[in-house]
């Protein structure tokens, strides 16, 4: 199980740095320094998150729901720490989404 985590975990480290680089080159950006300050400010968002969730649910029975509960604490622990920073790159984000024009 934990060569199959690890291969897993390769393979979305790769798909997000490869996406990461495709946006970064069709999409023009005025401020790029913005773009890599919001992604690592998710990414450090992302493994804060999973730290505090693996924190509390240890402290869980192991049952069936056990992983169902575990996404729901991260989910709950993420849009915390999202809302509770009051982020101002999310509000470019949104505004960056609606002037996207895809259709070139």
């Amino acid at each position: 199980h934990e060569g199959l985590a690890l291969s897993t975990s390769i393979t979305y480290l790769f798909f997000f740095l490869t996406s990461l680089f495709v946006v970064y080159r069709r999409i023009p950006f005025i401020n790029k320094s913005i773009f890599f300050k919001e992604s690592l400010y998710y990414l450090l968002n992302g493994i804060i998150s999973i730290t505090i969730t693996k924190q509390i649910s240890s402290m869980l029975p192991k049952d069936h729901f056990h992983t169902l509960i575990e996404i729901a604490i991260f989910l709950i622990v993420l849009t915390l720490n999202i809302i509770l920073l009051k982020n101002i790159f999310s509000e470019k984000i949104f505004q960056l989404i609606k002037n996207i024009n895809f259709a070139r």
